[in-house]
């Protein structure tokens, strides 16, 4: 037997062993659902801390969640699946569907305060978003005319930290502001604008899916790279300086999260809403890792949360929470 004969069946020994430890590491096991002392098996957002807590969004409740048990519970006053939820230095913040903010207070871990944004806005509100310790609001004041607000709800009352009118011919979709404080949004004639250089890129083709899938704008602080992706037409666009590039052909971006690690990871939809048909991974130096092996065919996915996504993964979905811890042989699911 020739040494090259020798050295492929060893190759295919290991790869097989390795295909086949991460198949079996993955058990989809739900690790905390209702009957674990969740107020509903809905679960749409979590962050977790050094000491093991792990704190659980539902609609109607924040838990905190240890040693296989809730340990806490706050009930929200109304239904709170407008925003995600958003951690603070020393709080924790939810926003309902009427836009009125509940602050609780990680020490207590009870509602602090509440804050109504309405009533610090002018106009009708067109979309709601948020970052790390920030909740962003575009309305519509008259035709053609909008403000956006920045609002840091982590204080008494609700400042309003930023309020710039954009003028625009047509409909605004999403919007995103970058390290250079300059505007950029989408509209609906598949178009990447800035409110300081005006059009910037279009995208020319014919309609793949209908306009159900909402356009969405997201500023990386850490590699300062723009990701996007229009309502009508599949894949990732990456926008750096002035270059839109499309970095994946695939699908539409639903889900985006951010690590501590300078990681991205993207959950693309495909021909079914809020179904998750492919996770990608893009690491520090712009690689693209697909991990779509982790999705579950009818695991209808809400949030992603993770400190590091090379180590583990936390999914909000419909059904609960699921954790997969990652290993060097693969993957494990606990």
């Amino acid at each position: 037997m020739s040494h090259k004969r020798i050295y492929w069946i060893i190759f295919l020994v290991f790869y097989s062993q390795f295909l086949y430890a991460q198949y079996r590491s993955i058990s989809n096991q739900t690790i905390v659902g209702v009957r674990d002392g969740l107020s509903d098996r809905v679960t749409l957002g979590v962050k977790s801390d050094t000491l093991g807590n792990y704190y659980i969004h539902t609609p109607i409740s924040l838990h905190r969640y240890a040693n296989d048990k809730v340990q806490e519970t706050v009930i929200l006053e109304s239904y709170n699946q407008n925003v995600k939820l958003i951690e603070t230095s020393d709080n924790f913040l939810t926003v309902d569907k009427e836009l009125c903010i509940s602050v609780i207070n990680k020490m207590s871990f009870s509602i602090s305060a509440k804050h109504c944004i309405d009533e610090y806005l002018e106009g009708s509100i067109i979309l709601v978003k948020s970052t790390d310790d920030m909740i962003k609001v575009l309305t519509e004041t008259t035709p053609n005319t909008y403000n956006y607000y920045e609002l840091n709800a982590n204080v008494e009352k609700i400042n309003i930290l930023d309020k710039i009118e954009l003028l625009s011919t047509e409909k605004i979709l999403a919007i995103e502001k970058t390290a250079e404080s300059e505007l950029l949004f989408i509209n609906d004639k598949d178009q990447l604008l800035s409110n300081k250089d005006g059009l910037i890129y279009k995208k020319d083709g014919p309609n793949v899916y209908p306009t159900k899938y909402k356009p969405l704008i997201y500023f990386d602080e850490i590699s300062k790279q723009t990701y996007f992706s229009f309502g009508k037409y599949e894949g990732i666009y990456q926008f750096n300086g002035r270059v839109a590039t499309q970095i994946w052909s695939k699908g539409f971006i639903d889900l985006i999260e951010h690590d501590d690690k300078g990681n991205l990871m993207l959950g693309l939809t495909g021909t079914v809403i809020m179904h998750l048909d492919e996770l990608i991974l893009i690491s520090p130096d712009g690689v693209l890792h697909e991990m779509s092996h982790l999705l579950e065919p009818n695991n209808r996915i809400l949030g992603i949360h993770s400190s590091n996504f090379e180590k583990n993964i936390l999914f909000s979905t419909y059904n609960g929470l699921y954790h997969y811890s990652f290993l060097p042989i693969g993957i494990e699911s606990y």
